[in-house]
């Protein structure tokens, strides 16, 4: 089986969508206070109060790498074993040190506020379920919406999802190898088409028919699901490439239609609803807003290593390289940006200035943490690619 290169130009989108959910964020603090009503009518603020899009793209794009990822295995014959430790190793670590990072500036915080260095809290948080160890075997497993415990890092609630959703593939991969075995592992392929397919026709049809039902993950599958199609359907003369997967991603795209235009929900159906995200999209937006994106993926699949190129992606790529580490660490350290822009009287019609002091905060500490801690946890091939990224 060929190797298949990844889309360079997903970087660049990967940080198109990191950036988003960190423009959300920065808006918490102002509403809170809600004294800026010239910010509040902006076109600005519309646009960030929507950085739950930005999660649903980070959604499209994990299906479309994880499926890499288990096309890889089946090619190199590594086994799901082998899958599932990569996938473990880039996901738990950096998300353990985020945690111990947060209870660490909680605890100094909570220290410094004791003893006046610091004001009070608005609002004291409740740590009554801290004292029950579901909650902290919860949050160490990421089955928090599993087992229904709040999460300890805010940002958390979207990688139960993903821990979910590489299980899934991964059970594929194991069928695809048994499937395979003794011939040409192309014949696996099929398995995936299938598996992916065959779940995303059920958890449309369970959203379109009663979506209040619709149980976790399946709610969100068809995100996931549209990028690992987009994959599978292969770009010319690949392995891939045939009439097969790209019949499945359109008919994936044509029900996610019907379902955009059968429902326009007011919150996600079903999961894990994230109450601290500001202007929830309707469920609508989210559908369609994948569909799009989809789309726009596959059309500028050919011009991909020319897009990668252009020096004014080179940001966007950069911020793509990091951006586990910025959407891990910004909720941490952002508040602090926004409490010392008030201090210094950036607030009220000067709340843009802290507004863009949190989004700089956010992509620093973010590339500080990624060279401090994720950069350890990531393959060699991702290693290199970074690297290159990051020296641009």
């Amino acid at each position: 089986m060929p190797k298949i290169r990844p889309l360079l130009f997903l970087d660049a989108w990967r940080g198109i969508a990191a950036l988003w959910v960190v423009m959300t964020h920065a808006c918490i603090a102002f509403l809170a206070t809600g004294d800026n009503l010239r910010f509040l009518h902006s076109p600005l603020y519309a646009v960030s109060a929507r950085g739950q899009l930005g999660v649903a793209l980070f959604f499209v794009i994990s299906g479309y790498c994880i499926m890499g990822a288990a096309y890889a295995a089946l090619a190199s014959g590594r086994g799901v074993m082998g899958y599932g430790f990569d996938r473990l190793r880039r996901i738990y670590p950096p998300y353990f040190a985020a945690c111990v990072l947060m209870l660490a500036i909680g605890f100094l915080t909570g220290f410094a506020q004791s003893r006046h260095l610091l004001p009070a809290p608005h609002h004291h948080p409740d740590h009554s379920t801290w004292n029950r160890p579901q909650f902290w075997l919860a949050n160490a497993l990421l089955l928090q919406a599993e087992w229904n415990q709040p999460t300890l890092l805010l940002v958390a609630w979207s990688l139960c999802y993903e821990i979910y959703f590489y299980g899934l593939i991964g059970v594929m991969l194991f069928f695809a190898q048994v499937f395979a075995r003794g011939r040409d592992l192309t014949a696996g392929l099929p398995v995936f088409r299938f598996g992916i397919s065959a779940l995303m026709l059920l958890s449309l049809f369970w959203l379109i028919l009663s979506p209040a039902t619709c149980p976790f993950p399946l709610d969100r599958w068809y995100q996931f699901g549209l990028g690992s199609l987009l994959f599978l359907a292969g770009p010319d003369k690949s392995p891939l490439a045939g009439w097969h997967g790209r019949v499945q991603l359109c008919l994936a795209l044509f029900f996610i239609l019907i379902f955009a235009i059968r429902h326009d929900l007011s919150a996600s159906p079903g999961g894990l609803v994230h109450h601290f995200v500001l202007g929830q999209p309707s469920t609508r937006e989210q559908a369609i807003t994948c569909l799009l994106f989809t789309c726009v993926l596959w059309l500028l699949r050919p011009w991909d290593e020319h897009l990668a190129r252009h020096r004014f992606l080179r940001p966007l790529l950069w911020t793509g390289a990091i951006s586990y580490s910025i959407y891990l660490i910004h909720p941490l350290v952002m508040p602090f940006a926004d409490e010392s822009g008030r201090l210094l009287g950036f607030d009220r019609n000067w709340y843009g200035v802290t507004y863009f002091a949190q989004i700089a905060v956010a992509l620093f500490a973010g590339w500080l943490f990624h060279l401090a801690i994720e950069r350890h946890f990531i393959s060699s091939r991702q290693k290199r690619r970074v690297a290159e990224e990051l020296k641009k």
